[in-house]
């Protein structure tokens, strides 16, 4: 496994330089065809810009927040919040 981190100290939008990495991978001579690409990120752009590498193995890991709320009341005396927080990593 080779992890990748280019740091805010270089420049561009994150999306953008791992798809450039992708693309500059395929034009080498060390290209693997079954090379599989995992991306992380919350950027709706990383599914279109992995769609676009047109790598048959790219996994786009995403993270959704969800937050539910209920309120009951019991006769009209009682009142209990419960607060719910889901995160999900979507494959």
């Amino acid at each position: 496994m080779k992890v990748l981190f280019s740091g805010s100290d270089v420049e561009g939008e994150g999306e953008h330089k791992i798809t450039e990495y992708i693309r500059i991978y395929k034009d080498s001579k060390d290209y693997v065809p079954d090379t599989k690409h995992c991306v992380y990120g919350l950027d709706a752009d990383l599914i279109m810009l992995s769609l676009i590498t047109h790598e048959p193995n790219v996994c786009v890991l995403r993270e959704v927040n969800i937050n539910i709320t209920i309120n009951i009341t019991i006769d009209m005396t009682i009142n209990i919040t419960i607060n719910i927080t889901i995160n999900i990593i979507i494959i």
